[in-house]
């Protein structure tokens, strides 16, 4: 891919995560505290990809390993019903951002 069909793609991504529902706040308090972390970090990616796409550079070293987000989340163990939607709803979310991530990288410096 070239830069403007990245940039098209960013965008692209971009608009899906600001129309995607976020995760709700569930019974299990460990995959709360992990939504807190994926607020942060869906924020901070938003904020990327926004300046990225208004023609911002940005470097490799300014973002973050989402290896450490998906071990987490891997780990983590619910019992309700409820709380499994909730934790599929996050896996979701996280492999939109990692796809952001991903594009990010490319367009980035060194």
């Amino acid at each position: 891919m070239n830069k403007t069909e990245d940039i098209l793609q960013l965008t692209n991504l971009y608009s899906e995560i600001k129309e995607k529902k976020f995760p709700d706040f569930p019974n299990n308090e460990t995959l709360s505290n992990w939504i807190v972390d994926l607020i942060l970090l869906d924020s901070y990616y938003a904020g990327y990809a926004s300046s990225v796409i208004g023609g911002s550079k940005i470097s490799q070293k300014d973002l973050f390993d989402l290896k450490e987000y998906y071990k987490r989340l891997e780990t983590l163990s619910v019992q309700s019903n409820e709380d499994k939607k909730i934790l599929e709803e996050c896996k979701e979310y996280l492999t939109t951002l990692k796809e952001i991530d991903f594009i990010l990288r490319r367009l980035s410096t060194s």
